[in-house]
């Protein structure tokens, strides 16, 4: 993600509190948080409540793993250059990220 100009991502794990999403990432003025897991993890019960907390206040949050790893980098992607999602009008909302990943 190193050449989209317009994200910074801050990695909390090691000093986060626990629970909290790996990344905060900005990206052209919205906040993404990001959850990493190995195949098949899943989310802790307090995870997936901070997740939706995230999700309800107008921003962006999702589990990235391997299997749909090539998919958020495209997100975030086109996050950074201002596209829309599969042409729609809208800019990116979270259900849009929630379908295209499956999650």
């Amino acid at each position: 993600m190193a050449t989209c100009k317009n994200l910074e991502a801050f990695p909390i794990q090691q000093l986060g509190i626990h629970d909290d999403p790996d990344f905060f990432i900005s990206v052209a003025g919205k906040m993404v948080a990001l959850e990493l897991k190995s195949s098949g993890g899943k989310l802790r019960r307090l995870q997936a409540y901070k997740l939706d907390r995230i999700r309800k206040t107008g921003n962006l949050a999702f589990v990235a793993n391997p299997e749909n790893w090539d998919d958020v980098k495209k997100i975030l992607t086109k996050l950074n250059k201002g596209e829309k999602l599969n042409g729609n009008d809208e800019t990116f909302s979270d259900n849009e990220i929630r379908g295209h990943l499956k999650l």
